[in-house]
């Protein structure tokens, strides 16, 4: 098929009947292929309701969109800039048009905006079939199917990929979980994969196109912004939290002192892992944004246009002010440890003080009283000793009135001595 100049920048499309066999064994185009995906999501009979008002069938119990797949299909959410309406369903077949196709819903036409399909916690079956459909380069299906892939951006020869780390809370204690988003941006649309099935990226996106669609045209950059620029506002709510608590901490070590050390110090354990992890998680963005800025304007037609520049410098402020934040956060963290840690020693210290001058004085004590034992001793042996003869009480007065005053001496001198 021969294409003109401007069109040669665009991402075509084909229907698959027209498709020949060297197009089928040769796929350099580029050209965004649904025959793979109308195999997969199975062709069914023609509905007779409008591309606009398509929902979830309600009247047959759908079979599972891949016969061979144990795993329920994810939720598929889509935009056309066309209809300028987003239809949710739950898997590919229920995005065939009357007509028997997919590729009818991709053609803007004439209309300014783009597309845009979103997968919630897609499955692999599903994966394969996109990555079918859209021409995705095996690099990037690669990282798509990693379970831990790192976050980057690449751009390839008809669109760029971006791989983003978010987050999900989790149980009682409200444990961070990450998960991966990945976001494909072609020219004339955007695809986005999220797998987790809480993620709620796509879902505030689409609530603030709909408050902004009078306002705004909706480019398949702008689209990858916005959901970034989600995944970051979606930290806000974390950073108010952790700024509540670090004062408290700060409060605490002030007010309580060494009393409940183990709590206390728990507590500070369980924020600054809370910090480190949402600076692990942001730390990867900025350069991201960075690279994302710099591809703008570059020649080729999967360049990002340099519309959005203005958007990636707000999220860049938003994303090194967060990572300051939460460095100052970890300071205060450390300075309190640090402080409540010092105040535990200083208590430790006075008790070992206060134990070693209540034994200082017991060993006064039991010194005095072994002398006062020796005189007693001498005086009881089993043997003759002086005054055992004599009937009086002389000597038994003057023994006891020795032993007495033995024992106020020694007392005086301990207490001048200040031994007790």
């Amino acid at each position: 098929m021969g294409t003109s100049g401007a069109e040669e920048s665009k991402v075509q499309f084909s229907q698959p009947a027209t498709r020949s066999k060297a197009e089928k064994s040769h796929r350099t185009d580029h050209r965004i292929d649904f025959a793979d995906l109308e195999h997969t999501a199975g062709k069914r009979t023609p509905r007779s309701t409008r591309f606009e008002a398509f929902t979830r069938s309600n009247s047959v119990v759908s079979e599972a969109i891949f016969k061979n797949s144990k795993e329920d299909p994810g939720l598929f959410s889509f935009f056309s800039a066309k209809s300028g309406e987003s239809v949710s369903i739950t898997g590919i077949k229920d995005l065939i048009l009357p007509d028997g196709s997919l590729s009818g819903l991709f053609d803007n036409g004439s209309t300014r905006g783009a597309w845009w399909l979103d997968v919630l916690n897609p499955t692999e079956e599903e994966v394969d079939a996109l990555v079918k459909a859209f021409f995705i380069h095996p690099l990037t299906e690669e990282d798509i199917k990693m379970p831990v892939a790192r976050e980057r951006i690449e751009l390839f020869k008809h669109y760029y990929y971006a791989c983003y780390h978010s987050f999900y809370r989790s149980g009682k204690a409200g444990d961070l979980k990450s998960f991966n988003v990945h976001v494909i941006v072609f020219r004339e649309g955007t695809l986005s994969l999220a797998f987790c099935k809480r993620s709620r990226h796509a879902a505030n996106v689409r609530t603030r196109m709909t408050r902004l669609k009078n306002f705004v045209t909706f480019t398949s950059d702008w689209i990858s912004y916005a959901i970034l620029d989600d995944i970051i506002d979606s930290f806000a709510l974390l950073m108010n939290e952790i700024d509540k608590e670090t004062n408290a901490i700060e409060d605490d070590v002030s007010i309580r002192g060494a009393n409940d050390s183990d709590a206390l110090l728990m507590q500070i354990h369980n924020c600054r892992q809370k910090v480190m992890s949402i600076t692990r998680l942001l730390n990867g963005k900025a350069s991201i944004v960075k690279s994302l800025t710099n591809f703008c304007g570059r020649d080729g037609p999967a360049a990002p246009h340099d519309d959005i520049r203005p958007y990636l410098s707000d999220i860049q402020d938003h994303i090194v002010t967060m990572i300051s934040n939460l460095h100052h956060f970890d300071e205060i963290l450390i300075r309190s440890r640090s402080c409540h840690l010092a105040q535990v020693s200083a208590e430790m210290f006075r008790a070992k003080n206060q134990i070693f001058q209540t034994i200082s004085k017991c060993s006064t004590v039991a010194v005095i009283f072994v002398a006062l034992y020796l005189i007693c001793g001498l005086w009881g042996m089993n043997v003759p000793v002086p005054g055992q003869t004599s009937e009086g009480l002389g000597w038994w007065l003057g023994i006891s009135g020795v032993v007495m005053a033995g024992t106020l001496v020694s007392v005086i001198m301990a207490r001048r001595k200040k031994l007790i």
